[in-house]
C-alpha cells in the first residue's frame, strides 16, 4: 500500500517556491510504502514517515541559461543575473542616404531603438502581502565603434506585471533625472569605447520595478549625434547596445501569501479504512523566514469542506546574528485527525494550500540576505489505525 505524503511535499514545495526560482521536491524520500498486507484487523502502526534535510545549494541550477544565470559569491550569497543583447547597428543604418560619412560639421541625426521586450521568466505567486528586493541593478552597456560624438536617451522604460497588463514606467532621478547621457567615443577607426549606464536605487525607483515581480520589461531609446564637430566615419562601423540585470537575494517578505491547489487522489483509497491518524512534525529551519501553512480540503467542485488541521503549521525562523542565520530553530507541530476530519478527507478531491511568509525583521522594514548554505530539515512520525479487509 503506497501513498505519497502530500502534506509534507506541498509544505516544502511551497516553502522553496517562495525563495527560489525552481523547486525540486524529488530530493525528499517521502513514502508511505511501509504498511504490510499481513497485519490483522484494526492494526495500529507507528512509522517514521520522513527524516530529510536539504541545503538551498541543492536547488541551484548547475547550467547557465542563455540569458539568465545564478552567481554565488565566496560567502554563499546569491544573485540572479540576466543578459540581453538589445540591438546592433552600423553607421550605414544611422546615416540617411543624403548625408556623407565625413564632413566639416556633424549634422543632427537619430537612431531609434524600438522598445525591446525582455522577459524575465519570474512567476508572480503573490496573492497578497509585500515583497521587496533591496538592491537590484540594471546596467545598460553601449559599445561604440563609430568615431563621432553621440548621446543616448531613454524613450521607453516600462515594466509589465502580467504579459498583457498596462505598462508602468521606471522613474529616473538623481544623475539620470535629465535622462540624456553622453557616450564615450573611440579615438580612432577600428577602436571601440564602452559606456556603462548604471540604474540603481540612487538613480531610479528600480526596487519598485523588480519588487513587482514583473513578467517582462520594455526598453527603448534614441541614439543621437552631438552636432557641430568635424567627422569622418566608416560605413560599417557599429554601435552595440546590451543590458544586464542583477537581482540579489536580499529581500523582505511581509505577510506574503501564496495559494496553490493540488489534486488529492488518496481519498478513495482510504475510504472506510482509516480509523485514526496522528502525526508529529518537527521542522529545523535554518532560513531567516517565518512560515505558516494551512491546508483546506475541497470537493470535486472546489468547495472547501474542512481544514486538514485546526491550527496552521508554524515554522519559526532560524536565529540570526548581524542579518545572517547562525542557528536553526526547531518547531514542533502535532496533528491529530478527528473523525469528522477523516470523513472529510475521504471526500476530498483537492487540497488547497495557503502559506504566509515573513522574513526576519520584516515588521521593521528590514530585508535579509539568503545564502546557498542555508538548510531546512523535517522529521515526521505517524501513528495510524487502519481497518483492513482481507480479500
Amino acid at each position: 500500500m503506497k501513498k505519497n505524503n502530500i502534506l509534507v511535499a506541498v509544505v516544502l514545495l511551497l516553502f522553496l517556491g517562495a525563495i527560489t526560482f525552481s523547486s525540486c521536491v524529488k530530493e525528499f524520500d517521502i513514502d508511505f510504502d511501509k504498511l504490510s498486507d499481513s497485519v490483522g484487523i484494526n492494526p495500529t502502526i507507528a512509522v517514521p514517515v520522513v527524516n530529510a534535510s536539504l541545503k538551498l545549494e541543492q536547488f541551484l541550477p548547475d547550467n547557465e541559461e542563455v540569458n539568465q544565470y545564478l552567481v554565488v559569491d565566496d560567502a554563499g550569497f546569491m544573485t540572479v543575473k540576466y543578459k540581453f543583447d538589445l540591438t546592433e547597428f552600423t553607421a550605414g543604418d544611422f546615416f540617411p542616404k543624403t548625408i556623407d560619412f565625413s564632413g566639416p560639421s556633424l549634422p543632427e541625426m537619430n537612431y531609434i531603438l524600438s522598445p525591446q521586450k525582455l522577459t524575465l521568466g519570474i512567476a508572480n505567486p503573490i496573492e497578497k502581502g509585500e515583497v521587496y528586493i533591496a538592491d537590484p541593478k540594471i546596467k545598460l552597456i553601449i559599445t561604440s565603434g563609430i568615431v563621432m560624438p553621440v548621446q543616448f536617451e531613454f524613450k521607453d522604460f516600462n515594466y509589465y506585471k502580467e504579459e498583457n497588463s498596462d505598462p508602468l514606467p521606471l522613474i529616473f532621478k538623481g544623475t539620470l533625472a535629465d535622462n540624456i547621457i553622453k557616450l564615450n567615443t573611440p579615438t580612432t577607426v577600428g577602436k571601440t569605447a564602452i559606456t556603462e549606464i548604471l540604474i540603481d536605487n540612487t538613480t531610479s525607483n528600480i526596487s519598485d520595478l523588480i519588487s513587482a515581480l514583473p513578467h517582462h520589461l520594455a526598453v527603448g531609446g534614441i541614439v543621437s549625434t552631438i552636432k557641430g564637430q568635424p567627422y569622418s566615419v566608416e560605413e560599417d562601423s557599429k554601435i552595440k547596445v546590451a543590458l544586464e540585470l542583477e537581482i540579489p537575494f536580499d529581500i523582505r517578505l511581509k505577510d506574503f501569501v501564496m495559494t496553490d491547489t493540488i489534486e488529492f487522489k488518496a481519498g478513495e483509497d482510504i475510504s472506510g479504512q482509516l480509523m485514526s491518524a496522528y502525526m508529529k512534525i518537527i521542522f529545523e529551519n535554518g532560513f531567516p523566514l517565518d512560515i505558516n501553512v494551512q491546508i483546506d480540503m475541497a470537493d470535486k467542485d472546489y468547495n472547501v469542506i474542512g481544514g486538514l488541521f485546526t491550527n496552521a503549521l508554524t515554522i519559526k525562523s532560524g536565529t540570526t546574528t548581524n542579518g545572517k542565520v547562525t542557528k536553526s530553530t526547531s518547531s514542533t507541530n502535532e496533528i491529530d485527525l478527528k473523525d469528522s476530519e477523516i470523513n472529510d478527507l475521504e471526500k476530498t478531491k483537492y487540497l488547497i494550500i495557503k502559506g504566509t511568509l515573513n522574513t526576519e525583521g520584516a515588521s521593521d522594514d528590514k530585508s535579509v540576505k539568503f545564502y546557498s548554505t542555508y538548510s531546512f530539515g523535517v522529521k515526521i512520525g505517524a501513528k495510524v489505525q487502519l481497518s483492513i479487509k482481507n480479500n
